[in-house]
């Protein structure tokens, strides 16, 4: 679960045409910066999830393997 990061292509574009950037260069620069933001930003919240889940997921095994381990004493011990 990805966040993208708020950002407004038109506005960066704008900034650009002032500074002197042609507006089709602008634009795409505009667009592939919007890309490059949206396909790879991981919010805290994201990582946070998914150390919960990994903790869950431990902690799942870790009670498995402890009830396997006591049933085979258990059974070693008759």
């Amino acid at each position: 679960m990805t966040m993208p990061i708020r950002f407004d292509t038109l506005k960066y574009a704008k900034r650009l045409e002032v500074a002197g950037i042609a507006p089709s260069h602008a634009e795409a620069y505009a667009q592939a910066l919007s890309d490059a933001l949206t396909n790879t930003v991981v919010a805290p919240g994201d990582l946070i999830l998914l150390k919960a889940d990994v903790t869950y997921c431990i902690e799942a095994v870790k009670q498995e393997l402890t009830d396997s381990i006591e049933q085979a004493r258990t059974k070693t011990d008759r």
